[in-house]
């Protein structure tokens, strides 16, 4: 979507609180890499953005003056303004302006927006009210009534959720038209971080973390006893809080060894803990210049975000990091067995008896190993593990009950430009740009469809079926996947996104942007590619296989039919599903494999079944069909290749190993390999061919009770015609 941005002022200047929310705001494009346009007047300087989105000073400069009559050239002003915009905004798709329509000095860019408003009807428009609503007391004459009239194809913003109601009331618009978005301070111009230190936040998603805590070290340095530091923010995460350990280290560049052996034994320790690499940062990892450790910048930078800080060290003289991390208001945890730090702390830190742990194991067991250590390390948290929760406890009373603690998480998890963009403007902006929604959903897959055309709604509703099974608890969609359609905007390809066809593949969101321009010209778009292909690619990404089949299920036993189109895949299991058997799903399935068959994955897709409109096979009662997922865990599947001819008996044939391994393969061939340039799929293919080996787990049995019965049932039920 092309988006662009009114800002009406003559330049950039920190202290007017609005340019720093306007800054803020164009960064989170910027760093979006969405297509920007912003206007400003004539008069307002090119700056910082400038190279990075379409910077356009355009607009001439009046003022009005609330207390005096309109001028005589009034309207002229305002078709001035009007022309200037029209030519600056005629080819775009979402227009936000800051207090345009609010204050009461602009007032001709108000009319001029008003008038363009009625010109442009594709536009749709965002107004921003920087400040609380004026609610006129008496009924206002023109130009004056303007401030409380509203607009269509508008939404109106405010910063705060509580004027939500009064601004409705005072543009007389529906509450729904009234929206808000918080300001954020927590951006890179009001901090003035490092940009290595952006680059740490953004990559580990600092800002989303409950907890934070930095140890600036060595790694090799044992004594500052490391592991122990580890054992607390597992118990924390145990807890339920997201947490973040950094080691901004140094010496680790590659001659060291010692450096390194104990990088990698620290970084096995916290993956047998439940930590991952996202949890457990050193920055040595991150960037070459940091290999010899961090500036005092970078460090300081650190510690303003984190809220913890954990020092478990045996001997300390004047520790520099306990300083650091109290200067900049963190928790600290500390060892009571080393008298130094009640020096600096005093009464104001959480006190525990850290044990010299390497002393200790080295006295249990003479001459160990360096790795045999930290697996000792795993054996002492396990036997010690209700101390360390005890700990987290602590911690977690201190972080709540402390409300300036309490407070700065929750700014900075809430507040950030990323969390208010992702959570609030990115979904505004996509609820404007798609009104037309469906969601679509089984026990095992939720589908939400957004499109800016409702023909998308339509096709897909001829497309896809919903289960008659009632909702219940259970029945929660496992996966759920969002669909945005457009007939205007071709996706822009973003890093970390996959481009199929016309169609932009979001696999950290689960989100697919779709482009069909043929739409406009009344052609009716290929669902099966624009939606069953990217939701392959998506479920692929998650370790699952797609295969062409329709699946049928009884208790726990499941009967998979697949073969080439026109086997009688459709027919099999229809009449299967007239006959006690459930029916999941007609076309499509995913598998993820497991060794234990109980705990491999089906997903059924949510496709119409392909007989509704087949006159042939008017003896399939659809209305007694009904689609439902398996509630059980499945204990046995069986594949079978169907034969089915018009003129001939039924038939089913058993399927080898050979023939299913050809059949995965086959089926997931196209979606991996589909693009020669997409290495991420290449990688998920090759993968997919060593489980291949898991196949075994499969029931292939062919002289099976349940399934004779099915052939049985099968071969009654159809009557083959002359």
């Amino acid at each position: 979507m092309r988006i662009a941005i009114i800002f009406i002022s003559d330049k950039w200047d920190a202290s007017y609180s609005l340019s720093s929310v306007v800054t803020s705001q164009i960064n989170s494009f910027v760093n979006y890499n969405c297509e920007l346009r912003v206007i400003t007047k004539k008069e307002c300087p090119n700056w910082k953005f400038s190279d990075k989105i379409d910077y356009r000073p355009c607009l001439s400069s009046f003022e009005f003056n609330p207390r005096k009559k309109p001028e005589k050239n009034f309207n002229k002003k305002v078709k001035i303004l009007e022309e200037e915009l029209f030519e600056n905004l005629k080819d775009i798709d979402i227009v936000i302006e800051h207090d345009g329509i609010f204050l009461d000095q602009f007032m001709h860019y108000n009319l001029a927006i008003r008038k363009l408003v009625k010109r442009l009807k594709n536009i749709k428009w965002l107004h921003w009210m920087h400040s609380g609503p004026n609610i006129p007391k008496k009924k206002q004459k023109f130009p004056f009534n303007i401030y409380y009239t509203g607009m269509d194809n508008s939404y109106f913003v405010s910063v705060t959720k509580n004027h939500v109601k009064n601004f409705s009331k005072m543009y007389n618009i529906p509450i729904s038209k009234v929206k808000f978005i918080h300001n954020s301070r927590v951006s890179r111009d009001f901090l003035k971080f490092d940009e290595i230190s952006w680059k740490i936040i953004e990559k580990y998603n600092l800002f989303e973390a409950d907890i934070i805590s930095i140890f600036p070290t060595s790694i090799s340095r044992t004594g500052k006893q490391l592991e122990i530091i580890l054992f607390i923010m597992a118990a924390l995460k145990e807890k339920g809080k997201k947490i973040r350990i950094i080691f901004p280290n140094s010496f680790a560049i590659h001659k060291n060894t010692e450096e390194n052996v104990h990088i990698l034994l620290t970084k096995w320790l916290a993956d047998k803990l439940g930590l991952s690499e996202d949890e457990v940062i050193f920055t040595s990892d991150i960037d070459k210049e940091l290999r010899n450790g961090c500036s005092p910048k970078i460090i300081n930078d650190l510690f303003i975000i984190s809220n913890l800080f954990i020092h478990p060290s045996v001997a300390e003289t004047c520790s520099l990091t306990l300083l650091e991390a109290a200067i900049t208001k963190n928790l600290c945890v500390l060892n009571k067995n080393t008298p130094s730090f009640s020096e600096i702390a005093g009464n104001n830190a959480l006190y525990y008896n850290f044990p010299s742990l390497r002393e200790k194991i080295a006295k249990k067991y003479k001459k160990l190993p360096l790795k045999k250590f930290y697996t000792k390390f795993l054996d002492y948290y396990k036997e010690n593990k209700a101390f360390y929760r005890k700990i987290a406890k602590d911690i977690t009373n201190n972080l709540e009950n402390n409300k300036a603690l309490s407070l700065f998480s929750r700014v900075k998890r809430n507040f950030n430009e990323k969390h208010i963009f992702e959570t609030q403007l990115k979904p505004l902006l996509e609820e404007i740009s798609y009104p037309y929604y469906k969601s679509y959903s089984n026990s095992s897959l939720k589908i939400n469809v957004y499109a800016d055309d409702k023909k998308f709604i339509e096709e897909i509703n001829k497309y896809l079926r919903l289960e008659t099974q009632k909702k219940e608890k259970q029945n929660i969609a496992l996966l759920e996947f969002t669909f945005y359609f457009s007939t205007k905007t071709m996706p822009q390809n973003k890093e970390k996104m996959l481009l199929f066809e016309n169609s932009l593949i979001d696999f950290e969101k689960n989100k697919v942007y779709g482009y069909c321009p043929n739409l406009l010209k009344e052609e009716l778009p290929d669902i099966g590619k624009i939606l069953q292909m990217p939701l392959g690619f998506l479920l692929q990404h998650k370790g699952y296989y797609s295969l062409h089949g329709s699946l049928i299920h009884k208790d726990s036993f499941a009967v998979i039919f697949t073969g080439e189109g026109g086997c009688g895949k459709s027919t099999f299991s229809s009449a299967m599903a007239m006959n006690k058997y459930n029916l999941s799903c007609d076309d499509l399935i995913f598998i993820k494999l497991d060794e234990k068959i109980e705990n491999s994955k089906l997903i059924p897709f949510m496709k119409k079944i392909k007989l509704e409109k087949c006159k042939e096979k008017q003896w399939i009662n659809l209305n007694k069909i009904k689609l439902s997922s398996p509630k059980k865990k499945i204990k046995k599947i069986t594949l079978i290749f169907p034969k089915y001819s018009l003129s001939k008996k039924a038939k089913l044939n058993k399927i080898t190993r050979k023939d299913c391994t050809t059949r995965l393969i086959s089926d997931n061939f196209a979606l991996n390999l589909g693009q020669s340039d997409n290495k991420k799929g290449r990688e998920d293919y090759l993968n997919f061919l060593s489980e291949i080996s898991k196949i075994k787990s499969f029931e292939l049995e062919y002289n099976d009770k349940n399934l004779i019965e099915a052939v049985s049932l099968v071969k009654k039920t159809i009557k083959p015609v002359a």
